[in-house]
């Protein structure tokens, strides 16, 4: 894997919000295998919510975040981007796409 792709690897797995939707995806992995499971993305992103909210609650609670509303609208910008350069990363490890590939996530440009 290269060294890109391992790093972007790590820091969505690091994201605090991405344990469910993880876990979600290796589930659908397992299910219908890595490539398939690119198909299903969006039914991993919608059957994680739930657990992601309540992450968010823990989140507010605990003081590390203020505004659920704000971190709800950021998650969900965030996370599917990350999904998917995931399943990518997830694949090209598993040799089912090419191990060359530079997977990156840019971020939204606010000019």
């Amino acid at each position: 894997m290269l060294e890109e792709n391992r790093k972007l690897f790590e820091d969505i797995e690091r994201r605090y919000y991405f344990l469910p939707i993880k876990k979600r995806f290796e589930n659908k992995v397992r299910k219908v295998g890595a490539e398939k499971a690119l198909s299903y993305l969006t039914e991993v992103m919608q059957n994680s919510t739930a657990n992601v909210e309540q992450i968010i609650q823990e989140q507010v609670r605990s003081g590390k975040i203020s505004d659920a509303a704000q971190a709800r609208k950021a998650i969900a910008g965030n996370a599917f981007q990350g999904l998917v350069a995931y399943a990518l990363i997830y694949l090209q490890s598993n040799d089912l796409i090419n191990r060359n590939l530079v997977i990156t996530l840019k971020p939204k440009n606010t000019s």
